[in-house]
């Protein structure tokens, strides 16, 4: 049994494939970071809201309270869902990317 392999590649060719398979490598791990980081991004946006919710508990003035409770719910389910949408628009091929 022969020791080379069954088929020679031109070494020019195995020096292109070896680098298109690590740039396409290295952009799928970049992608993997961003989508990791806008998930923490949105789950630590929908905490942030919390205390505003809290807060509103201690007031009296109707209208402080109707404030406080509408931009913690804008910060808590707003912003995540937005930043979520934005994530999506930028990395879709349905938006040309």
């Amino acid at each position: 049994m022969p020791d080379s392999p069954l088929l020679e590649l031109d070494p020019q060719r195995i020096v292109t494939e070896t680098r298109r398979a690590r740039e396409k490598e290295e952009a799928e791990e970049a992608f993997e970071r961003t989508r990791r980081r806008m998930l923490w991004q949105c789950v630590a946006l929908s905490f942030a809201g919390v205390p505003l919710y809290a807060w509103s508990w201690h007031l009296a003035d109707p209208r402080q309270v109707n404030l406080f409770v509408t931009a913690g719910f804008f910060i808590s389910y707003a912003l995540p869902f937005f930043r979520w949408l934005a994530h999506h628009v930028r990395t879709s091929d349905e938006f040309g990317r």
